[in-house]
């Protein structure tokens, strides 16, 4: 296997950037292809956007596999996909969703779409998938994500399981009243 440096993209911002660390990565020209093994994670965004993908095991598969140049900018070229192997993690904050599976596969993707005028991301999680967003929990063989919108679909072999809560009862201030005074009659 031919070995070297990992490619690093110059021209992204800081937002654009996916940042990928671990305990050992390596590049393979041959294959276009990096692999970080050990405590394995990536991330893109900033701020609310923020979101963290975390494995035990990471091969992350290049764009461009045919151009074989060693400027910096264009060793790689842009990430294709990360596949994310054993005890997979997605995490987005500002949506509070939490995805756990055996695998993950994060596609950043380039397409363009009517209402989401900025890059389309998916990422596919597949085998014991365990889905959490603000309380809700469902479970099932396969999730497919879409970064951008928010908006996720659970599958399986058999039946989807889930727990959804009811929104949590807001107390109007003249309720609230109401109850503290009669309390103290």
């Amino acid at each position: 296997m031919a070995s070297t440096s990992v490619p690093v993209a110059t021209s992204m911002s800081t937002d654009e950037a996916i940042i990928i660390n671990g305990d050992s990565m390596d590049y393979d020209t041959n294959l276009n292809k990096s692999t970080v093994v050990g405590n394995a994670r990536a991330e893109r965004g900033v701020g609310p956007q923020k979101h963290i993908l975390t494995a035990k095991k990471f091969d992350v598969y290049f764009k461009d596999k045919s151009e074989k140049t060693e400027s910096p900018s264009k060793v790689g070229g842009d990430i294709e996909e990360i596949k994310a192997i054993g005890d997979a993690v997605l995490v987005k904050e500002a949506d509070q969703l939490t995805v756990k599976a055996d695998y993950c596969f994060y596609r950043p993707g380039e397409g363009k779409d009517v209402k989401v005028p900025h890059k389309i991301e998916f990422i596919e999680c597949q085998d014991n998938v365990k889905l959490t967003k603000a309380g809700h929990y469902l479970e099932g063989d396969k999730a497919v994500i879409n970064i951008n919108t928010g908006v996720y679909k659970v599958t399986s072999s058999k039946r989807v399981r889930g727990i959804l809560k009811p929104a949590p009862k807001t107390e109007s201030v003249s309720e609230a009243t109401t109850t503290s005074l009669e309390a103290a009659s």
